[in-house]
Formats: structure tokens, sequence, C-alpha cells
């Protein structure tokens, strides 16, 4: 679990065949998740490349299936 601004989220990733899946979930309603977003950072320090993306929270109440 991570703690941050009061609240309650989760960190769910997976990596299926070459794809990696990530995504973070807060616990409460999908109205207030919407309220929240993350960045996800992925670096290479030998290469020097990275990459980021950034997106809104989802809420524990979907179900990851619709969400991957």
């Amino acid at each position: 679990a991570l703690f941050a601004l009061g609240e309650v989220f989760f960190y769910f990733s997976r990596l299926q065949g070459d794809m990696f899946y990530a995504c973070v979930l807060y616990v409460g309603s999908k109205e207030k998740a919407k309220q929240f977003s993350y960045r996800i950072k992925l670096a290479n320090p030998e290469t020097q490349q990275c990459m980021s993306m950034t997106q809104r929270t989802r809420s524990v109440l979907e179900n990851i299936h619709d969400i991957f």
C-alpha cells in the first residue's frame, strides 16, 4: 500500500509477454479517484535512456481486467 496526501493507494503491475502494465488504484470511490494522478518513470542508468507516463488513478472498485 502507498500512503500519500492522507489517502491510501495500491500499485499494481504485471509483465505479459513483452508488455509491461502498471496502474495506481485509489482506495475509495471512482469519482474521488479522478482527482489524483501518478507518474511512472522507467530508466536505464547504463544508457541514460528513460521513459515516463502519467495517468489518472483508478478506483479499487473497478475491475482490474477492465483497466488492462
